[in-house]
């Protein structure tokens, strides 16, 4: 297959994947878990606070700020969110693509590339593709090239990978570790080190002339391992309660394994001599500790990226080269199978699929306002827009509104700022006294007039994952003034 054909046909499968698994208007309001970065992208235009400074976080400011940037430029659309997921997507699978054709050869990288599509983290979640794909790529460069430039480029992006996400941080430093490793190759360390430091930089000296910058790192100190006692489920290697999972689970967690094994055969007899295998096993290694916090399916898929490059030099090492369309072609007819059996419930036959799509485009390419209308036209009593509604009935633009504990996507799109620089309350998030404390202060100061909580709302089920219990002081305080 031709590189510019197989490139072409990768990204034509990506983006239309993407277009399909794109959440539908009503997921896309009611689903909590992508309003924290759209609603702290408003947040910084609208009110002109920022992540760490003026509400608490946990993801990295660019998952904010990269947000922001595509909201500006779509005039507070949805259909920027849209755009930046799936260029952030098709980014990250290409990258694949492009490692993998280098180890395999196209027509046995593009079957990988599939499966690893079938495997789309949560939709909102395009960092979870794109960086450490970014990471690899420039583990590759400087692979190739071994000097200072390369090691300096590698770093900037394991700076831009803990700006996404401070956990991505360490797993791309961790790679870069075992990059360098090699006696001829640490001193390219220094240079890596101010490429980490001139991608930070910025963002560090603008919290310090805040005077916020103690303040962040004592945050993340206490969000880390806050939140991964708050919301941690029973890992399924330890408690095989779904068996399916669990499988799933130990093969995914053994291909970096495996790998680094082939990898140290290889090189016992000569025929390996690069570091970027081992670099690739590390990171996707170390990427499972976020399918670990919450340990489920979704979870899983956010760590596999990596891994899927590994499987595919795996397979490609012990695959004959001879064999390698065979491997392609069988690959090819699995994963079609794969796919009728999901389309086949859903309908995902072409009318019914492009009717859909164009449905969803047509939404997201609509202000928010007109979204909303639109969607209760259709159905008048849908809970999540009618809430929506009422808020904007209730305040005016501008105007903070407090609605609790896990609803981000209602003040997005009734266009009302959060208030007391908490847009969610969930266990383990800010919940210590002080940071409970800070919130009343700032609820005071600021004095919304309307303020929502559903105080049935508990996560995973779990009665002690009640906010109501969490937030003891923050909600007091709720109690007395409303």
């Amino acid at each position: 297959m031709k590189r510019s054909a197989s490139f072409f046909l990768i990204a034509a499968v990506a983006l239309a994947w993407l277009l399909i698994k794109m959440p539908t208007p009503e997921f896309f309001l009611a689903g909590a878990d992508g309003g924290h970065q759209l609603l702290g992208a408003m947040q910084i235009l609208e009110t002109g606070e920022h992540p760490y400074l003026d509400f608490v976080a946990t993801y990295g400011p660019l998952t904010f700020y990269a947000s922001a940037v595509a909201q500006w430029l779509s005039g507070m659309r949805p259909l920027g969110e849209i755009v930046l997921l799936t260029a952030g997507f098709l980014s990250g699978y290409l990258l694949l693509f492009s490692l993998l054709r280098r180890e395999m050869g196209a027509a046995a990288a593009v079957p990988m590339v599939f499966l690893a599509l079938l495997l789309l983290p949560q939709f909102y979640k395009y960092y979870c593709v794109v960086v450490p794909m970014l990471v690899l790529a420039a583990a590759a460069v400087y692979e190739r090239r071994r000097d200072g430039p390369a090691a300096a480029g590698l770093g900037v992006v394991v700076g831009v990978a803990f700006l996404y996400r401070h956990d991505f941080g360490f797993f791309a430093g961790g790679a870069l570790v075992t990059l360098m490793a090699a006696p001829g190759r640490r001193r390219h360390l220094a240079a890596a080190g101010a490429g980490i430091g001139g991608a930070m930089a910025p963002w560090l000296l603008f919290l310090l002339v805040r005077g916020g910058l103690v303040r962040y790192g004592r945050m993340l100190y206490d969000a880390t391992f806050s939140m991964s006692r708050g919301l941690a489920l029973p890992h399924p290697l330890l408690h095989w309660g779904n068996p399916w999972l669990s499988c799933a689970f130990a093969l995914w967690f053994a291909v970096p394994l495996a790998a680094l094994w082939v990898w140290r055969q290889r090189r016992s007899r000569g025929e390996e001599a690069g570091l970027f295998v081992p670099a690739a096993c590390v990171l996707a290694a170390l990427s499972f500790i976020q399918s670990s916090h919450r340990a489920d399916y979704y979870h899983l898929c956010e760590g596999l990226p990596a891994a899927c490059f590994c499987l595919g030099w795996l397979c490609a090492g012990l695959t004959p080269a001879g064999g390698r369309r065979l491997f392609a072609s069988t690959m090819v007819l699995v994963l079609m199978a794969v796919v009728m059996a999901q389309a086949a419930p859903h309908r995902f036959l072409p009318g019914p699929v492009l009717w859909r799509v164009g449905r969803k485009l047509r939404y997201f390419r609509a202000d928010r306002t007109t979204f909303i209308r639109r969607l209760l036209a259709e159905e008048p009593g849908f809970p999540p827009a009618v809430v929506v509604r009422e808020v904007r009935a209730a305040t005016r633009p501008g105007e903070r509104v407090g609605i609790y504990p896990f609803f981000m996507k209602y003040n997005y799109f009734a266009d009302r700022p959060f208030a007391a620089g908490m847009m969610l309350l969930a266990p383990g998030y800010y919940d210590a006294p002080a940071y409970q404390r800070l919130a009343v202060a700032r609820l005071e100061e600021q004095r919304p007039r309307f303020l929502l909580w559903n105080e049935l709302f508990t996560y995973d089920g779990r009665p002690q994952r009640n906010p109501v219990r969490v937030y003891p002081l923050f909600r007091q305080a709720v109690r007395d003034d409303y």
